[in-house]
């Protein structure tokens, strides 16, 4: 029998191809020369040796049948995958979680965490350091958000922990609840000491000014403490991490001057010293700004208290 036909009746025999397309198969389909013994299935549908709907049947018994099988699964799985990343479920569940504190829970209108939350980004399985946390405001918000695949290092400065000891003792309770919660005390130029290129993001949630406060008994942070402070943020995230600074907007120029008598810092003062260190902004927001607010009260003043014209700045460590 000659190559070629056995070649046809492996096919049929195999079905690969029927009666008809076999049929069709001319002397002229023969390969000649060295490669006489290279008859593909491939090559007999080039010239026509096979129906259309032979080849299709073909396709798919063959491995690039299969890789093409694979492929679609594959695309399918990333785009199920884009569709996870961009939910915000997580965030509203540990909004809404009934464990929170009623206090917490009644902040939320002023200080819209979920928001903030997806505004920077926050997924399931994330490290996130919520510094400066207090009593835990944030730090339990997004406990719920990363969930058990991550983590939250809940940190206090040392002079709030000596200061406030009562948010102390908050946070080592959330500690002992959550086991996804690590506290974290720390001085304000090595805040985040121990941390390399690890962390997803770091919150910063009205406290920057705090880092500028010349208060009674105790010895206000520097400008270069806190341009170390932001290194050592900065280290501690990986490329393409996050960092989230919401804080109290004083008048245009003042610097740091009224932190003291307003607990309220200037934007421009603010960015210059974090983008000192190498981060880049990425994105601003207005959804906590108020154009009602002088700017020229304290902050904890009745008549503002809970609706401060508020800047958000959101920034990336580089690549």
């Amino acid at each position: 029998m000659q190559q070629h036909d056995v070649t046809s009746y492996y096919l049929w025999q195999k079905g690969y191809a029927s009666h008809r397309s076999m049929a069709s198969i001319s002397i002229r389909s023969r390969p000649r020369g060295r490669n006489r013994h290279r008859l593909t299935f491939t090559k007999l549908c080039m010239q026509r040796c096979l129906s259309w709907r032979d080849y299709r049947r073909g396709c798919s018994r063959t491995i690039w049948g299969k890789f093409m099988k694979l492929a679609i699964s594959i695309l399918a799985m990333a785009v199920l995958s884009a569709c996870s990343a961009n939910s915000t479920d997580h965030i509203a569940l540990a909004v809404n979680d009934a464990d929170r504190p009623e206090a917490d829970m009644q902040r939320d209108a002023g200080r819209h965490p979920a928001e903030m939350l997806t505004f920077a980004g926050v997924q399931p399985g994330w490290r996130v350091a919520d510094l400066g946390a207090g009593s835990g405001y944030y730090s339990r918000i997004l406990s719920g958000a990363v969930g058990m695949d991550g983590e939250v290092i809940s940190e206090n400065m040392d002079w709030i922990v000596e200061r406030f000891p009562n948010a102390d003792a908050a946070i080592t309770a959330l500690e002992a609840e959550r086991d996804n919660v690590t506290r974290l005390v720390s001085p304000v130029p090595s805040i985040l000491a121990g941390y390399d290129n690890e962390l997803d993001a770091a919150f910063m949630m009205l406290i920057y000014h705090d880092q500028a406060w010349a208060q009674e008994g105790f010895e206000a942070p520097t400008r270069e403490d806190r341009i170390a402070m932001n290194q050592s943020i900065f280290n501690a995230l990986q490329p393409g991490g996050v960092y989230l600074v919401v804080d109290h907007r004083a008048e245009d120029g003042t610097g740091d001057s009224v932190v003291g008598d307003y607990h309220r810092i200037d934007e421009a003062f603010v960015r210059e010293e974090i983008e000192a260190v190498g981060f880049e902004l990425v994105d601003e927001s207005d959804l906590l700004s108020n154009p009602d607010d002088t700017r020229t009260i304290s902050v904890f003043d009745p008549s503002i208290r809970g609706n401060t014209d508020r800047f958000v700045l959101l920034y990336r460590k580089p690549l």
